[in-house]
């Protein structure tokens, strides 16, 4: 495979590249800008149809046990949101907070007849 992509990161262009070492380059994301011979202008990496399989591979994330889940929405952001609720030591941080303004208040409010 020829290396004809160059990529704009960094406020540096690098290059050439070849298609398998873009897939490689842990830096590139589809907002990066490419070009090579025949382009008029530098283009962004999610705008060329020859490089749409460059991100097929993409680490799945792991649901764990507060059910986070991946919500794609029309502007390509990516928004986790959680399912279940705040974690349980949320419940026991809350829990202190009130104890703790109980005594403050019987202590300075409490005594006063």
């Amino acid at each position: 495979m020829e290396a004809v992509w160059y990529i704009e990161i960094f406020r540096g262009v690098e290059g050439p590249f070849t298609k398998e070492q873009l897939k490689k380059d842990s830096r590139l994301t589809p907002d990066i800008y490419v070009w090579r011979e025949g382009f008029e202008q530098w283009k962004k990496v999610k705008d060329v149809p020859e490089l749409d399989d460059l991100f097929e591979d993409e680490v799945v994330i792991q649901e764990d046990q507060h059910d986070v889940a991946l919500t794609e929405h029309l502007d390509d952001e990516i928004v986790l949101e959680n399912q279940a609720g705040p974690p349980p030591y949320i419940y026991w941080i809350l829990l202190v907070l009130i104890a703790l303004s109980y005594i403050t208040y019987s202590y300075f409010f409490g005594s006063q007849g």
